[in-house]
């Protein structure tokens, strides 16, 4: 296993509506090592949904580089793509959680994220429990 799962380098992604660029990842540099859980937060429209397509593999990059242990993303063809989300990949978007609910109802929810992300690796790591977007890999 390589000791940087991901490695994304001046990572840049906009969007174009008819002739307006909409910047939404902005230079980005991010190395994950493998085994960590990482949770990606921001104001909205800072990009983050954007950042966690790239990170899936659902979008490319305009401009950058994005590794997947060792292996540049951009080489992939989109089997490849579809194969490396199925097999390696996962996420939890967006747990639904306001800290304007009961605590006992936020505390379920949070046991319920941390153990649906532990299963999904196979292990006992268990993440911190945030309302933010979770990254398991591992």
């Amino acid at each position: 296993m390589h000791a940087e799962l991901i490695d994304i380098r001046e990572a840049w992604k906009s969007y174009h509506i008819e002739e307006v660029e909409i910047p939404a990842v902005r230079g980005v540099s991010l190395v994950i090592p493998a085994g960590q859980f990482v949770a990606i937060t921001g104001a909205s429209g800072s990009g983050k949904s954007t950042f966690m397509h790239v990170l899936g593999c659902l979008d490319r990059l305009d401009r950058g580089q994005y590794f997947f242990e060792g292996q540049p993303i951009e080489r992939y063809s989109r089997r490849q793509l579809a194969q490396l989300r199925n097999r390696r990949i996962g996420s939890s978007s967006r747990a639904s959680i306001s800290w304007r609910e009961p605590a006992s109802l936020i505390t379920s929810r949070c046991r319920w994220l941390t153990r649906a992300c532990a299963a999904a690796l196979g292990a006992a790591r268990r993440p911190k429990c945030s309302n933010a977007s979770v990254w398991a890999t591992g």
